[in-house]
């Protein structure tokens, strides 16, 4: 390996190591003031994520946003999802990045950036005149009702509403 290259390396892997030990001391209450330092490599690098993002438990909640192509005449076509609801396993093991990309989509914050995906899903079906994007939340039932079946709808909103150019 070159220097210059063993050097970024070395620089990385501090850089790296000062994060995670700024987050620990974070978390011990002895200050914040070294987090704010590295904030912006955590937010660059997806390194502020927690444990329970990851972490084998069911989810409490669960959300995800449903697609719908309306043409003319006012029928309705299902479209496919970035993600779509989580599996009816009790346990995910994997981390789905995609059904992050989804939820964060949904946001109030990232409104416009809605408005430009449901626009980008005009043209999947012929004769479309709008695209609505409904945001779909449930709750998690508990172990014994999960095993009947049961899941719990809790709510169902639209997100965002364009009409197709």
């Amino acid at each position: 390996m070159a220097p210059d290259a063993r050097l970024l390396v070395g620089v990385l892997a501090a850089l790296h190591a000062l994060t995670v030990c700024a987050a620990l001391v974070a978390r011990a209450d002895l200050s914040d003031t070294p987090r704010a330092w590295v904030r912006p490599y955590e937010s660059l690098a997806g390194v502020y994520q927690n444990w329970n993002m990851f972490a084998p438990n069911p989810p409490f909640s669960d959300t995800w946003m449903e697609v719908v192509a309306v043409g003319s005449g006012g029928k309705e076509t299902a479209l496919e999802p970035i993600h779509g609801a989580r599996s009816d396993v009790a346990a995910e093991w994997r981390y789905q990045r995609a059904g992050k990309i989804e939820r964060n989509l949904l946001s109030a914050k990232r409104k416009k950036w809605l408005k430009v995906y449901a626009l980008g899903r005009c043209g999947e079906v012929p004769g479309t005149r709008r695209v609505r994007v409904m945001r779909v939340s449930r709750r998690t039932p508990k172990p014994a009702d999960r095993l009947n079946g049961e899941t719990y709808l809790l709510q169902r909103d639209r997100a965002v509403q364009v009409k197709c150019p």
